[in-house]
């Protein structure tokens, strides 16, 4: 989470080392039974999608998408958390200009949004529609 708030701040130094040290935390919990006060709350999927949002913020949408589409796969039943990973995917895929997929996951994002009625959710659907603008009006 730290690391998420660094980005959001715009300091790219600190949200890296952030994410840096968290990856290096999780590999030696894997290798010795000595984890981190924090890892046991924590799961891959959720250190994938926080890395990926941070490279997001910090105009990283290649290497958001290399953290967030995996985590697209291991989303489980919970539509709520699927729909707002599958914005900010949809947001890396237009910075990357690959539109198709951008669309395909907003289309997927926007009815549990709209059942939720979620501000935040709904706001994340919009930045991803807005990063399609280049290519509005094209068929």
């Amino acid at each position: 989470m730290q690391a998420a708030v660094y980005a959001a701040l715009g300091d790219g130094y600190r949200a890296r080392a952030s994410l840096d040290k968290a990856a290096a935390e999780i590999q030696c919990a894997n290798a010795v039974s000595d984890a981190p006060e924090w890892l046991p709350n924590v799961n891959d999927m959720q250190v994938r999608v926080t890395a990926g949002i941070s490279y997001l913020w910090l105009g990283e949408p290649g290497r958001a998408v290399n953290q967030l589409a995996p985590a697209l796969n291991d989303m489980g039943s919970n539509r709520l958390h699927a729909t707002m990973v599958l914005a900010h995917t949809a947001q890396a895929f237009a910075k990357l200009k690959e539109p198709e997929r951008a669309v395909n996951l907003i289309q997927q994002a926007i009815p549990t949004a709209s059942k939720s009625k979620s501000v935040l959710r709904t706001k994340e659907i919009q930045a991803a529609r807005s990063a399609l603008t280049p290519w509005n009006g094209n068929c």
